[in-house]
């Protein structure tokens, strides 16, 4: 398995490869603008010059226009641009403001008037063209939308709800009631699953392969809405350059800094102390009367900052982003526990032990001394709790006796730098490095080790390096190389490990996973012991590099492209590792017929269990890599017909 330095190694040497020996593009999350340039009369003028500056860094690109006037610029940044058309014996054609959109191909047609040069004619706004280039399908959400809607969670990616064909999955959700981290991003798409998306951030694959996904966002990197330059959501018809999803691309471009000094200060709160309870409170019956409504806790802060501009006016540039998210939820967990009489042995039906025979009568109290070992230390632990005294007099059953706030904590911190050098007129490079830190703790609901089969502490650690460069040959062909590597470490991990409070023969005493209970499960009872399925955890990481060239060639616009990914990753995701236990066959029940809850506490206070199971530890290491080849052509064939075509 390589290690994280190795790997990096790797990823250095193949990006200096691939940027230097091999010529084969995809838009990544660039755009493109093209036009036609035109007399008074609509006549195509040949030679015309042709001017594209970003008005944000002054970054300029120029083109002539060929033959029939036409005119291409491909691999521009997502911004804002200005146009300009000259031409001996022409006016100056200007066109400004002219918006230019993520993965976008822009036409920007330009009229020359007969006159002199120093003159100019000037539009502004052409952004509101309608994109006749492309026959993707898709939606462009722009970075004021994305800092500027009311985002709840301030997730960007929420905003895939109001793509058409778009609904969130509901593992994504946040509500009063979560006691785990949600997957973030997660949106079905077309009827597929949230899992069939593909994350692009600055060009490079942003897609989380957690083998469940556990503790993950379904992206590796989720920037603040706030450092969102431009994004793209295409759902239908994408280009070749677009691959490995059946669902959607969610093709991102993170903000950089510009000529101009920006920074952003800022703090949401959500807090209980605000929230109306309503009218009518919700309420809840178990056996023993109304449950006490408590108001669920759900307090929130998030805040953070950004600060981007210049170190080099129109050469260098910097964009720095933290945000810090601090969360306390407290829902109303409501569990059927037992009650004083079965945790002394008083059962409302006869029942017999099947090892020794002995029978007690209904009413009966049963002796500590006649309970299994094991059964009497975790009796003695629910004695600790104070829990009503009367059962049903009927069942013997209890329901929602045991109602309490569960505190889950969720604390996380991440930031991101990224740099931009345009290093002459033809080439430019960026560097962004991305971390993340995230735990979340879900206390227990019983206290150990008696648990409550949470989840404990859930822990993420998300870290990125992308790296870009681009040329240009000429004013027809752009090459542009990228280098990504990402990784992610995820896991569950219960409160109860280390825990020696229960002594139980025969379980496994590795560190990483003994203490507490055993999962138990009791039929007509609320779960308690550990959670089955924890620990928990994977860790993938990823090399993504890759090289596309563009080739605007007389009415066509060529694309060719390579990607190559390899993904690695530690998996334990076997359970249950501590053993888990079940009663639910009323072994003691001398009226079989009609077992009650009592008949079942009775097979667990005589060590009688129906299931048993216990997996053994071990890691898993999988590997996989991935070759993308793809071409791709644009062609023009007449003033209103454009063909996109292309193999993957």
């Amino acid at each position: 398995m390589p290690t994280y330095k190795t790997a990096f190694l790797r990823f250095f040497g193949v990006f200096l490869v691939l940027s230097f020996s091999l010529l084969a593009s995809a838009q990544y999350e660039n755009g493109s603008l093209v036009g036609t340039i035109r007399d008074a009369s609509g006549a195509s003028v040949a030679g015309a010059s042709v001017t594209v500056t970003n008005t944000a860094t002054g970054t300029e690109s120029k083109v002539t226009a060929n033959g029939s006037g036409d005119w291409e610029i491909p691999s521009l940044r997502a911004g804002v641009y200005r146009v300009t058309a000259s031409m001996s014996d022409f006016n100056t054609a200007v066109a400004d403001n002219v918006t230019l959109s993520v993965g976008s191909r822009q036409r920007i047609d330009l009229a020359l008037q007969i006159g002199q040069a120093t003159e100019t004619v000037e539009v502004s706004d052409v952004h509101l063209q309608l994109e006749t280039e492309s026959s993707q399908r898709g939606q462009v959400i722009t970075g004021y939308q994305s800092a500027a809607y009311p985002l709840v969670t301030r997730n960007y990616s929420d905003l895939l709800a109001l793509v058409t064909g778009s609904r969130q999955a509901p593992t994504a959700a946040t509500t009063s009631s979560v006691n785990s981290l949600v997957r973030a991003g997660a949106y079905n798409v077309n009827g597929q699953r949230s899992m069939f998306n593909n994350f692009l951030l600055d060009g490079m694959d942003n897609n989380a392969y957690g083998e469940s996904n556990q503790g993950f966002d379904n992206q590796i990197i989720a920037i603040p809405p706030d450092s969102v330059s431009q994004w793209q959501i295409v759902t239908n018809n994408e280009n070749a350059e677009y691959g490995r999803s059946s669902g959607a691309t969610i093709n991102v471009a993170s903000l950089a800094g510009t000529n101009d000094y920006h920074f952003l200060l800022y703090e949401f709160i959500r807090n209980t102390d605000l929230n109306a309870a309503g009218y009518f409170k919700p309420t809840l019956t178990g056996t023993l009367g109304p449950v006490p409504f408590q108001k669920p806790t759900f307090n929130r802060n998030q805040f953070g900052m950004n600060f981007g501009g210049p170190i080099l006016k129109n050469k260098l540039f910097f964009f720095l982003d933290y945000e810090g998210f601090r969360q306390t939820l407290k829902p109303l967990g409501v569990f059927t526990l037992p009650t004083q009489n079965e945790l002394n042995g008083t059962l409302v039906v006869p029942v017999q032990n099947p090892i020794t025979g002995k029978t007690y009568a209904a009413g009966q109290r049963i002796p500590d001394g006649d309970f299994n070992p094991t059964s009497l230390q975790v009796v003695n632990f629910f004695r600790q709790i104070p829990l009503p005294i009367a059962g049903s007099p009927t069942t013997g059953l209890a329901s929602n006796d045991y109602a309490l706030l569960v505190p889950f904590t969720d604390n996380s911190d991440k930031g991101d730098l990224r740099l931009d050098w345009q290093q002459n007129a033809n080439s430019s490079w960026f560097l962004r490095v991305s971390d993340r830190k995230e735990t979340g703790v879900n206390y227990p609901a019983i206290p150990l080790p008696l648990d409550g089969q949470t989840n404990g502490t859930i822990r993420v650690l998300d870290q990125q390096v992308a790296l870009g460069y681009t040329h240009l040959f000429g004013a027809n062909k752009v090459l542009d190389a990228r280098l990504g590597l990402s990784r992610t470490k995820a896991g569950k991990f219960t409160l109860s490990i280390g825990n020696d409070s229960i002594t139980i023969p025969g379980l496994p005493t590795n560190p990483i996973v003994a203490g507490g209970l055993p999962s138990i499960g009791i039929t007509n009872f609320s779960a308690f012991g550990r959670q089955s399925t924890n620990p928990q955890w994977q860790d993938p990481s990823l090399l993504d590099p890759k090289v596309n060239f563009t080739w605007v060639k007389g009415q066509h616009s060529i694309k060719f492209g390579y990607e190559y990914e390899h993904v690695w990753m530690a998996v334990n995701d076997n359970n249950p590792l501590y053993g888990s236990f079940g009663f639910s066959s009323d072994y003691t029940a001398l009226n079989s017929k009609s077992p009650v809850a009592d008949n079942y506490w009775a097979d667990f206070l005589f060590g009688m269990p129906s299931s048993y199971a216990l997996a053994n530890y071990y890691v898993t290491h999988l590997r996989a890599s991935m070759d993308n080849v793809y071409a791709q052509d644009d062609w023009k064939i007449s003033p209103k017909f454009t063909l996109n075509y292309g193999m993957r």
